[in-house]
């Protein structure tokens, strides 16, 4: 089958960690209507996802030699990686499949090739998901504050037996002793861990803490454990590439916690915070969000961006964050379980559209801890992706250093300030090779594009021509703008 014939399409590499395709799936039933699975005879493999926005069907396409995501809205065809992505990934993962490239669509013609297939199983049950059209809309009351316990009390967790405390606990020992973790505090941590692998289990969203590719290294993993057990919750602030977010994957694999990622946004609600309706057996019922799950039963909340959400909305953290220790409604609390730990995250910068302070109060709340760059650029890359070619690190951070000259002497092009980008740079030549061709495809595709305005663009294209790449090609809108047509 030819995926990709009459449309006009480009492709880009898919490597989301466990922790985002949990994400992705915690999100499938308030997004999808209908998921299917179907198997050819040549032992293709084909996933058809049905999401409520009314964009078309998207396709999970395994044909033995990659395993696609193909489909159109608005975002992809800007080759913008969108919640559908995500969404079908998570649902990938389940299913067996690890999804290898999102396909980047201008049209919907992409449906030609796969209309002709038919006698899909359906699946969506084991996703929780329910076609809308199927359940009587008269039955279906509006969520709010005001309702939300009841239906919480309708939603019945199924819960999942863990692995004892012990497991990987040697590798554990070994990595705090390394960090340079006392005797005391290695006690501590230990009878916490064992206490947690007691009192919290494990529910549908979530799977066992598992160690990081690359454990953080450096005090604020230290930091953050005191703080922990003098039971503090945290705020990690600091710019891309920092480390949040692998601080805490290594703080929740150190105790033995599961992990919920939740992220903020402009358009959150308290009731958003809480959860949303989804529907079981036909009838109406309350899913909570992966906050308030880890809330109830325990486990650590990464919330990232949360100087995304509105600061009127983020007061219903505090009583969890307090002393009252619950998740306020209007019809009661949820109490907190006492092994939930929040672990917040923020970016800076200008770069971050639709942020706003957090409020004093919320702020404190938290041990603050604003973390500095983990490393130096070449270490970085070296340890995150194995890339260790002399020219090709030299080549990466010449560039760097050349877009932070022009951000500073000109205040052009910050938003190609991206560590993730010469991360993403080095992974892509490591795996097709170095050429002068792809040397100009991760330049524009990871890093100067990520710039949107077009003058930005141009004059970081100069830059990089004239001081570090002179075989980076003038494009045809660059040569339009230098002879004063746009």
């Amino acid at each position: 089958m030819t995926t990709q014939s009459k449309a006009r399409v480009t492709a880009r590499r898919i490597n989301d960690s466990q922790l985002s395709k949990n994400l992705g799936l915690n999100r499938a039933p308030r997004s999808c209507n209908k998921i299917e699975y179907k198997e050819l005879n040549n032992g293709t493999k084909v996933i058809r996802i049905s999401f409520k926005d009314g964009i078309e069907n998207g396709y999970v396409f395994d044909d033995g030699a990659s395993i696609d995501f193909h489909h159109y809205c608005t975002e992809s065809a800007n080759k913008s990686i969108c919640t559908h992505t995500t969404i079908a990934v998570g649902i990938a993962d389940k299913l067996g499949l690890q999804v290898d490239r999102t396909m980047f669509y201008k049209d919907t013609s992409y449906l030609q090739s796969f209309q002709q297939l038919d006698n899909y199983k359906d699946c969506s049950l084991d996703f929780a998901v329910f076609d809308e059209e199927s359940v009587p809309t008269t039955t279906t009351p509006t969520a709010t504050l005001e309702n939300m316990m009841d239906a919480i009390e309708d939603s019945p967790i199924i819960h999942v037996e863990r692995t004892s405390w012990k497991a990987e606990y040697a590798e554990v020992l070994h990595y705090l002793q390394q960090e340079g973790a006392g005797a005391t505090l290695i006690k501590e941590i230990q009878e916490m861990r064992e206490a947690i692998f007691n009192e919290v289990k494990l529910t549908p969203m979530v799977s066992e803490p598992v160690k990081p590719s690359l454990p953080y290294t450096g005090p604020f993993l230290l930091k953050a454990l005191r703080h922990i057990l003098n039971g503090k919750d945290l705020m990690l602030y600091g710019e891309m590439g920092s480390g949040k977010d692998t601080l805490i994957a290594s703080l929740a694999w150190v105790l033995g916690l599961p992990v919920y990622i939740q992220v903020g946004n402009i358009n959150e609600t308290k009731e958003s915070i809480v959860g949303a309706q989804t529907f079981v057996n036909g009838e109406v019922t309350f899913e909570l969000s992966p906050f308030a799950t880890s809330v109830k039963y325990g486990g650590v909340s990464n919330y990232s961006e949360l100087n995304m959400i509105p600061g009127k909305v983020t007061s219903i953290f505090h009583p969890v964050l307090d002393e009252n220790r619950e998740l306020p409604t209007k019809n009661g609390s949820l109490p907190r379980h006492k092994h939930h730990i929040f672990m917040a995250s923020m970016n800076f910068g200008e770069t971050y559209a639709g942020t706003s302070p957090v409020n004093a109060a919320l702020m404190d709340r938290f041990a603050v801890l604003q973390l500095p760059q983990s490393m130096d650029l070449k270490e970085l890359i070296i340890k995150k992706t194995g890339m260790k070619d002399a020219k090709v690190l030299e080549f990466l951070l010449e560039v760097k250093k050349q877009i932070d000259e022009l951000i500073t002497t000109e205040g052009t092009g910050s938003r190609s300030q991206t560590i993730r980008g010469y991360l993403d740079a080095a992974h892509f030549l490591k795996k097709y090779g170095v050429s002068d061709e792809l040397k100009t495809e991760v330049l524009e595709d990871y890093i100067i594009n990520k710039t949107e305005d077009k003058a930005d663009q141009f004059a970081i294209r100069d830059r990089i021509r004239q001081s570090v790449f002179k075989k980076l090609a003038m494009n045809d809108e660059e040569k339009l703008y230098q002879e004063g047509f746009i």
